[in-house]
């Protein structure tokens, strides 16, 4: 949705839950991932999904007899497959590509490439253009007939801009400030193109780096009061910014429309902070480290404590329409809260936070097995929406849009 910053990769289940047992391996399930219902907690009526939309999932399949580790050792390739409710729509040999990379814009899978010192923007079996230099691509943005990009570069750091391959900004030096949704900092809205990224300082007293917005490749400083060290995010919503600064004492300040708002360090560590939005309400995630305890936390744009969670292992957190969902690794096992109530849990990992997602009035999400051997995706019924033999890299709803045979 323009104007919104959105969630893009994920909601987390709230339907699944597994008592009585501390994995799924007390079962006697030999590590593949089942399913178990638990009534949901009352939410608010979802958005509507586009019409012609679908359920896209996008997997890395390995050949019958595939040993996961002897064979991705010594280079054996598998086969990049883009499934569209259910059904195999493309697949092709996965050499050379980066699961992280790959992913679904507009009902279509982009594939980056990088070889021979270039980097190569594939769409399904079409080669789009290719370019000099070798960018690790954390943003895709279709517009149109174009195919705008964001890449940091591999060799001698920095970041550029292009648009169908052709430069359009750069910087030799900057870190793009990439959302928390996995989406990439490339955004587009009503008014254009925009992203944030920080400039780090070197020899610098108290002053980690400096933060600059770029809205359709002009780039502007946002000031900040003298004791802020550094970003540690800035999302535009609806035209207003909101910046999370680092202090020089350790802490947090939330800036936005003027105000400032602070979450004090005291004796612990403040990291990790990320906006996310529920609904027209901003919020901000992080980790709360203390001597005895690591926790993670989520505060209103006030600094306000709004829910806390003992930490594990990796961590996410999404929104929904009544709060949010928190998916935590607790050794083998992943486990899904909603508040302080574990609603999940399985034997397994998420490949990342683009294995997961609420869309419409049903959730979506894909566990792999421990070995990376199968990969199943779930819906909110409890139902087996599909198994494959691989990792399943992302989940996603999108409608396809074909190009406009008129536009030429």
């Amino acid at each position: 949705m323009k104007g919104k910053f959105m969630i893009a990769a994920a909601l987390l289940p709230q339907f699944f839950f597994l008592g009585g047992c501390e994995s799924f391996r007390d079962l006697g399930l030999e590590g593949r991932p089942r399913s178990y219902i638990k009534s949901p907690p009352v939410i608010m009526e979802a958005e509507e999904l586009p019409e012609g939309s679908a359920l896209y999932v996008t997997c890395f399949e390995y050949p019958p007899g595939y040993d996961y580790i002897r064979d991705t050792l010594h280079g054996v390739g598998s086969q990049v497959v883009l499934y569209r409710d259910g059904e195999k729509v493309f697949s092709a040999p996965a050499d050379g590509l980066s699961p992280d990379e790959c992913r679904v814009v507009a009902g279509r899978l982009y594939m980056p490439l990088r070889q021979g010192g270039c980097t190569e923007v594939r769409r399904e079996e079409d080669i789009l253009f290719r370019y000099e230099g070798e960018e690790l691509l954390e943003s895709i943005v279709v517009d149109g007939e174009s195919v705008v990009t964001l890449g940091r570069r591999l060799s001698g750091g920095g970041f550029c801009c292009r648009i169908d391959g052709r430069e359009v900004f750069s910087s030799q030096k900057g870190v793009p400030v990439a959302p928390v949704d996995g989406g990439g900092a490339l955004r587009l809205d009503d008014d254009g193109y925009i992203f944030f990224y920080t400039l780090p300082l070197v020899g610098v007293s108290g002053k980690k780096s400096l933060c600059y917005v770029v809205r359709n490749w002009e780039e502007s400083q946002i000031g900040l009061p003298d004791d802020i060290a550094g970003v540690f995010d800035a999302v535009s919503v609806d035209g207003t910014i909101y910046v999370a600064g680092e202090t020089s004492s350790g802490g947090c300040s939330i800036f936005h429309e003027g105000t400032r708002a602070n979450i004090a360090s005291t004796s612990a560590r403040i990291f990790g902070i990320r906006f996310f939005s529920v609904g027209d309400q901003m919020y901000v995630t992080g980790y709360y480290k203390s001597a005895t305890k690591q926790h993670r936390m989520v505060w209103d744009v006030s600094a306000k404590v709004k829910y806390r969670l003992d930490l594990y292992d990796s961590n996410w957190i999404y929104p929904a329409e009544s709060g949010y969902y928190c998916v935590e690794r607790k050794g083998a096992d992943v486990q899904c809260y909603f508040g302080t109530n574990v609603l999940f849990r399985t034997y397994g990992r998420l490949w990342s936070s683009r294995c997961a997602g609420y869309w419409g009035r049903t959730m979506y999400m894909s566990v792999t097995d421990e070995g990376g051997e199968y990969s199943t995706v779930y819906s909110s019924d409890g139902s087996v929406v599909m198994t494959v033999k691989g990792v399943i890299t992302e989940v996603c709803y999108s409608a396809l849009i074909l190009p406009d045979e008129d536009s030429g």
